[in-house]
């Protein structure tokens, strides 16, 4: 409201960028109020959303210091700078609009300041490096979407554990720890497992938009913001699309928002209760 919002459209944007939800009051989003001070209270709240509630929990309780120690902020913070400065250099954006997609992109809220569909700065290079902030997420035990960053540095660490391991003499203790905490191999094993799942259903989901005469670009912009509960948009996504790619966005949403393992349990248990039935 001190920014210049009326008190409807303070209370709707700040509920709908604090959950990473991304949706407006304005048909131009976050754009509409044409204020530096907006984009940056959102940029300010899209990234809390994307932050961990343990890590609000702690500086809530005084531990300030704690944020920054949190490895999934660190992460957060080095993405961020680096494809911020990535989409600078090769796109027409000036530095906070950079900072505000990467942002919003990253923690999957979606809320935009220009829509991509008319931005003439959306380069090739520009939407996949944004589709890839929306496969990475934000931080685990946040209202992020997508991989999560915990999940990112995970696979990270232990392919350089791994590279130390074949490196080192026979016998050598690898101490794998990530923020001080021991890493099993279950968790490396969750990591890969669930990235390559990921990745596969976005893969075949192309395939398809692709096969429907879309451009791969778009496409893969459009499957992983859809998957990654995002929200952003190139423009395919519309009441006209053909119901086979709309129906892959459907529930390429639904099994980004519960993670898919849940979906492909239930799956098998109605099919073996199916079986069941049939003998």
């Amino acid at each position: 409201m001190l920014a210049g919002m009326s008190l409807f459209d303070a209370i709707n944007n700040c509920f709908t960028n604090l959950s990473t939800g991304g949706m407006s009051v304005k048909n131009d989003n976050i754009g509409a109020y044409n204020s530096t001070a907006i984009t940056i209270i959102t940029i300010v709240l899209m990234t809390i959303g994307g932050t961990s509630f343990l890590v609000h929990y702690n500086a809530l309780k005084g531990r300030v210091l704690d944020v920054f120690r949190d490895i999934q902020f660190q992460a957060m913070i080095i993405i961020v700078v680096v494809f911020s400065i990535l989409l600078l250099t090769v796109s027409k954006f000036t530095t906070l609009n950079s900072v505000f997609f990467v942002v919003s992109a990253l923690s999957c809220t979606g809320s935009n300041t220009v829509p991509i569909s008319t931005m003439t700065g959306w380069t090739d290079f520009s939407k996949v490096l944004l589709s890839v902030a929306m496969i990475i997420g934000m931080a685990a035990g946040s209202t992020s979407g997508a991989l999560k960053l915990i999940r990112i540095v995970t696979l990270v660490k232990g392919i350089y554990w791994e590279i130390l391991k074949i490196l080192s003499p026979e016998g050598s203790v690898i101490h794998r720890k990530i923020a001080g905490k021991t890493v099993q191999d279950a968790e490396i094993k969750e990591a890969g497992s669930y990235t390559v799942l990921y990745l596969v259903i976005i893969f075949i989901t192309w395939l398809v938009f692709m096969a429907y005469g879309y451009g791969g670009v778009d496409s893969l912009f459009e499957i992983t913001s859809a998957q990654g509960n995002v929200g952003l948009s190139v423009s395919i996504t519309s009441p006209t699309m053909p119901s086979i790619p709309e129906i892959l966005l459907i529930i390429g949403m639904w099994l980004g928002r519960i993670e898919i393992i849940p979906a492909l349990v239930l799956f098998k248990a109605g099919f073996d209760l199916f079986r069941r039935f049939k003998a």
